[in-house]
Formats: structure tokens, sequence, C-alpha cells
């Protein structure tokens, strides 16, 4: 077999090995965004209980009392509002509904824009990684 030949065979099999292992990659990471997805809540289908629970929760929480600190307002309705400390109020306001559920043993309220308030306690939820703490 001529050097020039060996050359060539060994370049198209680096080629050939290198595209089998990007592939590979690639699907690797595929099925770890499939690992990392969190499962789908479950709704609460009694809807006294849903009802009972949006009452219980029903209430102010802030992430604290200064201006640029976060607000969610839970009405017994199923409705959220967001906004900002310090800001006029109609600017700063998002309203929207949410449906009251479970994600495994963890209860939670899911509203229609995304994301997922966890509810800790009756007096403690995290939304997106911040704490809200009720005032009353």
């Amino acid at each position: 077999m001529s050097p020039n030949l060996r050359s060539r065979l060994l370049a198209a099999t680096l080629l050939l090995g290198s595209g089998v292992l990007l592939a590979h990659t690639v699907r690797q990471v595929r099925r770890l965004d499939d690992v990392h997805a969190r499962p789908a809540p479950t709704p609460v289908a009694d809807a006294a209980e849903a009802t009972a629970r949006w009452r219980e929760l029903a209430g102010r929480f802030t992430t604290g009392d200064r201006p640029g600190d976060r607000v969610i307002v839970l009405h017994p309705d199923g409705r959220v509002e967001f906004s900002e400390l310090g800001r006029p109020w109609s600017q700063a306001t998002l309203s929207d509904r949410a449906e009251f559920g479970h994600r495994g043993r963890q209860p939670g309220l899911w509203p229609g824009s995304g994301g997922v308030i966890e509810i800790r306690n009756l007096d403690t939820l995290v939304y997106y990684q911040d704490t809200y703490r009720r005032r009353r």
C-alpha cells in the first residue's frame, strides 16, 4: 500500500470516527434534557378542595419591604397579581389566573403565563427561586 493511500485511509477513518463520536455526544445531551425535565403538575380534581386551598392561601406575599422588592397577591377566586414595590400600581401589576395542584408531594400554583409558585407553607411561597413571605 502506498503512503499516499495509507494517509487517505487514515484521514477517512478519523473523519468517520469523529462523526460517530459527535452523533453520540448530541444524542447523550438530548437524553439529559429529558432526564432533567420536571414532571407535569397534577391538578387538584376536587373543586371544593381547590377552593378551600385558595381561601387558605389568599393574601399578600413579598420578597421584602424595600422599593424594588416583588409582590405576589393571591385572591380567593384563583387570580394572581405580580407587582413590584415602589412602582405605580397600574404600571407594575400583571394579573393572571393560576391552577392549584401538586408536583409529586410539592403543592403549588401554576399561573397560565408559566412557572410554578411553590407552596412551602401557608406563609411562604417560592417563585423562580425567590422566597416570598406573607405580609399582614
